[in-house]
Formats: structure tokens, sequence, C-alpha cells
């Protein structure tokens, strides 16, 4: 050691840093307590076995385990790992997360997950209402292959448009806005200033013709939709609309989770709200929470099914079975309860065949003549042909979701949907929205019409005054 001492030689040499049996320290020195007794143990240990490091040992044995679960993790495995022992419940969250959303864990956050999770319907619930909404299986892939038989090398940026626009609006108004939009903006030469995309939003969208018109929810997104130099490479600002983008572009293991998503769960939409970063477009705890499941739910499909479900299969499938559902139940001649209408076999594949998806919105109506009126004739050719494929054709680049085996495709049946548990289970869940939504509705209705009675009487005291 070129003369130098070691630091045991200086530690033996110096009588107040010796290790020494607990029953030699001085009394005055120090309090012992049994816990003192016991860290003065371990460091006779850890002491032995640095010793032994140096006379061959394997550095493995250094630290025991339990010196070892205090070190710091090393690799992001590392840290999952002690994340997923220290939160209860986490583990089975985490399979099903992908691994940008496993970057976003922490502690805090891991828990807010696993408390989420349980509010909501289990796996095997959403598995079976997304097999019983079947007869929507392939929402998202044919409207893929509709926006590529449209526009072609520019789907990719026409898909964002389409998510951008997407907020608050039904799945109708989205395809109108976002056609006269696009067809506006590619007539006037495709500008990239924020002001003269603003002004063609503002003379496309259903409304007044006015920037009033053009939600703040658009704007921003709309914009990056239209300029990006790689519409490939956009990032939406908020989970539900750039997941929204990346299933019009076949990202299968992404998942839109959206008001309807919310309502199927009983949670408050709020609960999937987040904020852009630079590498994330916004998914809190409510958002991975949601889509974990949802994922769980893909596997689960595919083993009850032996066919192999993606989330985005999962999400479109419970997505149109809870809108047909709950909107049966809105119409003001259903007087049933969506309980009741499940047992008696009013809700049926065929009822939720017909929601809306774009594939067959842009071969009808108005939506058909906006692109006429345009100049893509030779694309209506295309989607009338694709109105005559099988509902569950496949489109190249699909995935599939991991940890499933490709099965043998189903024909969706048109006839009463199956009154499974789960199928009832959310019926139940749906009926309780629908209530407290409508005692909700009466209470504010009440509340407007006692407002509008003392105003009514405040004006005639004030005339009867003069």
């Amino acid at each position: 050691m070129d003369g130098k001492k070691s630091a045991m030689e200086s530690m033996a040499s110096n009588p107040d840093s010796r290790i020494v049996e607990p029953d030699q320290i001085p009394m005055w020195k120090i309090d012992i307590t049994p816990e003192v007794v016991a860290g003065v143990r371990k460091m006779q240990a850890i002491e032995k076995e640095f010793s032994a490091y140096g006379q061959g040992k394997p550095k493995s044995s250094i630290l025991g385990e339990e010196q070892k679960q205090f070190a710091p993790a090393t690799t992001e495995e590392d840290k999952l790992r002690e994340l997923a022992s220290s939160v209860s419940g986490l583990k089975n969250a985490i399979k099903f997360m992908t691994p940008d959303e496993q970057k976003k864990l922490r502690r805090d956050t891991g828990q807010k997950i696993v408390d989420i999770r349980e509010k909501l319907p289990s796996a095997e619930e959403f598995a079976e209402v997304a097999i019983a909404g079947e007869a929507k299986r392939g929402w998202y892939r044919k409207s893929i292959q509709a926006l590529i038989d449209v526009f072609d090398s520019d789907a990719p940026r026409f898909a964002a448009l389409l998510a951008a626009l997407s907020p608050q609006t039904s799945v109708e108004s989205n395809l109108v806005n976002a056609l006269k939009t696009w067809t506006l903006w590619t007539k006037e030469g495709r500008p990239q200033s924020t002001d003269k995309i603003l002004n063609i939003m503002a003379k496309s969208v259903q409304g007044s013709g006015t920037l009033d018109s053009v939600l703040g929810a658009w704007r921003n997104n709309s914009i990056e939709a239209l300029t990006a130099v790689d519409p490939e490479k956009i990032m939406l600002s908020g989970p539900k609309v750039n997941s929204f983008m990346l299933n019009l572009r076949d990202r299968v293991n992404e998942v839109t989770n959206d008001a309807w998503m919310a309502t199927f769960s009983d949670i408050e939409q709020t609960m999937f709200s987040g904020s852009k970063t630079k590498s994330d477009p916004g998914k809190g705890p409510g958002y991975l929470a949601m889509s974990s499941r949802v994922r769980e739910a893909a596997q689960k499909a595919s083993e009850l099914t032996g066919d192999s479900w993606t989330p985005a299969e999962i999400q479109e499938t419970v997505w149109s079975f809870a809108k047909t559902l709950y909107e049966m139940r809105k119409s003001a001649e259903e007087k049933r309860t969506m309980v009741q209408i499940v047992k008696e076999g009013g809700l049926t594949g065929e009822k939720i065949g017909e929601t809306p998806d774009f594939s067959s919105l842009l071969r009808t109506g108005e939506y058909r003549d906006i692109l006429v009126r345009n100049g893509y004739e030779g694309a209506i050719a295309l989607l009338e042909g694709a109105g005559n494929k099988p509902d569950r054709g496949n489109i190249t680049g699909a995935g599939k979701a991991p940890g499933v085996s490709e099965g043998k495709a189903k024909p969706s049946l048109g006839g009463p949907v199956e009154p499974t548990r789960g199928v009832l289970s959310s019926a139940k869940r749906l009926d309780a929205v629908f209530n407290r939504r409508l005692a909700e509705s009466l209470a504010n209705q009440g509340k407007n019409l006692e407002s509008a009675v003392k105003s009514r009487l405040i004006k005639k005291q004030l005339e009867a005054k003069k």
C-alpha cells in the first residue's frame, strides 16, 4: 500500500474508531438500546465481509439481501421490480403497460393506478362486453382502410386532423368538420400560418362561420396536424386525441379513452386528463389505469374466444355496446331499464352494428358529396368496393396484443346479445349512471325554473313601484 495505512489499519490504531464489543462501549459515551446493539453487530458483519472480499470472495457476497434492497436501482427493469414490490397490486398493471408508459411510473403514480384499477370493471367484464359488441369489431380497421383509399399518402395527416377535431363532438360532426377543413385548406394551397388555418377552420366547422365556433380544444392540435413537417411524427396534446390518432394509424395497442369509456366504467372523464410533455401526450394515472385494464381484457377475450383480440378492438366494441345501449334507453319512447332491454333481447348485434364509423359514413350522404365536390371521385369507387369486403379484413401493418395467440375469426352475429353476467353487470352500472344524470338534470331544471320565477316576481314588483 506504498506505506500508507489502509482504512482497516487506521481504524485499528484509533481507539475511538475501533469496532468493539457492545459491552465494551463506555456507558457515558452512548445510550445503549437493543437497536444500538443490533446496529453494532451489523457493522461487524459488514466489516468481516469486506475483509473476506480482499481474500478472494465474490463481490456478490459483500452485500447481503438486507443491504441489496437499499441499493439504488441501476436499470429500468430494476426500478420496475422495486415499484412492483413496494406497491401492492401494481405488478399486474405493469404487465399491461407499454415501455413508454412504464417509464412514467413512480411510487405515488403507481399507487394511484392501482387504486383506480380497483374502481374499474374487471378484465373479464370488459371482455364479455367486447364479445357482445363484436358486430362492430373492425371499426378502426375499416376506418383506416377508408382513409387510405381516399387520402392515400395524406392519410396520416388527415388522421391527425380528424383526431384533433374529435373532442366534444359526435363521430358524424367530427368527420364533416375534418372533411370541410381539409378540402378548403387544400384548395387554398395548404397555408401554414396560424391565422390562415384558424380562418379556414372558422369557415369550415359547423356553427356560426366565425372563430367562436372553433373550440379551443381543437385549435393547437389542428394547427399541428396541418403544419408538421412529418405527419408520422406528430404527437397531439391530450392523451385521448393522441391515442385516437394512433389508433387511426393502426397502432392497435393504444387505447382511446373518451367520454363513452368513462360512462361505461362510471368514472369521471376528468380522470383521463393530463399535461403534455416533450415525450408524452399527457397520460396521467387514470388514463394509464384504463389502458392497462383494456389490454388485460384483450388477453382475456383472446382466451375466451380462441381468437386474437387487440386492445383497439376491445375499446371499439365496448364503446359501440355502451353507446348503443345507453342511447336506446335515452330515447323518448323507451321506458325499460337497460337491464330489461338486454334481458328481453332488445339489444342486438344488428343495432350495435349500426354505430357510425368513418368507413360507412364516407360512402354516404353529405360526406360523399364533400368528396365528390372536391375532386375525390376516384376514391368513391374504392370506398364502395371496400363496402363489400368482410368486416374483419386485415390491413398491412396491423399488430396484435402481446401474449395472445392467433385464432380463427368468428363472424359477427346480428341477433340478441347474450345476457351474460358481465353484460348484465355493465347494463346495471349504465342504468345507475343514466338515473344519476337524469336526477341531476331535473334538479338543474328545477333551479333554473325557480330562478326564472323569482326574476319575474322581482320584475313585477319593480314595475308596480313605478
